[in-house]
């Protein structure tokens, strides 16, 4: 094995974890499709698109991983992790959580249309008929800032409490705390997160560089933490069967974490 290919391994053994949770990923929404949620159909489709997404969410993580850019997976890693604790979280949501999760990207955009329209010229600004569409639209009652429209009066990390009180599991509290939280920097460009690209680049950018490739092998074990907590909670819910199969991959994770 080349020095390259030896230095890779590591790497190239956890791509190979993802892959395999993301297509677990696809056939649990797959065999979700047959199954009737007991109380609400929204719910179940919501589930589903969300499972379909973070599958595809994962491939990205994938081709990422092939040139390192750590940073970027865990700003991706982070919406993964949202997108995972909110499939989960909604199946137990009451009616106007689920209601308000259905109605927020509208009142997100109204907003955005409204401080758009003040900004510009009278002549292009919205008329009186679409204004009060808007108005009735952002009217709607807010997240518990008041300034930012939100779906749920909980953070992330309650809801992720409040799944893992239900299921009597930690995965999801542990998927909000190590990959959700830590992911702050690297969104919100921090000095922590941008400093060490610029230091690797102008170094040289080497390709197999022992620290970029440690950052990117950990970005890609937290992405495997969302599917697994997400496929665990799915499974446990709707016996879909599969359960040998992320119990082993589990395993799989839990001794290259060890290595």
């Amino acid at each position: 094995m080349s020095k390259t290919g030896s230095a890779r391994s590591p790497l190239v053994a956890y791509q190979g974890v993802a892959r395999d949770f993301s297509a677990v990923t696809v056939n649990m929404a797959k065999l979700l499709t047959m199954k009737r949620h007991p109380d609400s159909q929204v719910r179940h489709a919501i589930l589903i698109h969300s499972m379909f997404r973070a599958a595809r969410t994962c491939g990205a993580q994938l081709r990422l991983s092939e040139e390192l850019y750590s940073e970027e997976m865990h700003c991706v890693n982070r919406a993964l992790a949202e997108i995972s604790i909110n499939a989960a979280y909604l199946q137990i949501a009451t009616e106007p959580e689920v209601d308000s999760y259905l109605r927020y990207d509208a009142i997100a955009t109204a907003r955005v249309v409204q401080k758009m329209s003040t900004s510009m010229p009278k002549d292009h600004r919205l008329n009186k008929a679409d204004e009060l569409h808007i108005r009735q639209l952002i009217s709607q009652p807010r997240g518990e800032r008041g300034a930012i429209p939100s779906w749920s009066l909980k953070s992330i990390t309650l809801r992720a409490r409040e799944l893992d009180k239900s299921c009597g599991i930690d995965l999801m509290s542990t998927t909000a705390l190590m990959v959700y939280e830590t992911a702050h920097p690297y969104v919100h460009g921090t000095a922590s997160s941008v400093e060490p690209v610029g230091d690797w680049i102008m170094s040289g950018a080497n390709s197999n560089d022992p620290t970029r490739l440690e950052g990117t092998i950990v970005a890609l074990h937290l992405t495997c933490v969302c599917l697994l907590a997400l496929t665990v909670f799915t499974g446990q819910r709707y016996q879909l069967g599969l359960d040998s199969e992320v119990e082993r991959l589990q395993e799989t994770l839990n001794i290259l974490g060890l290595g």
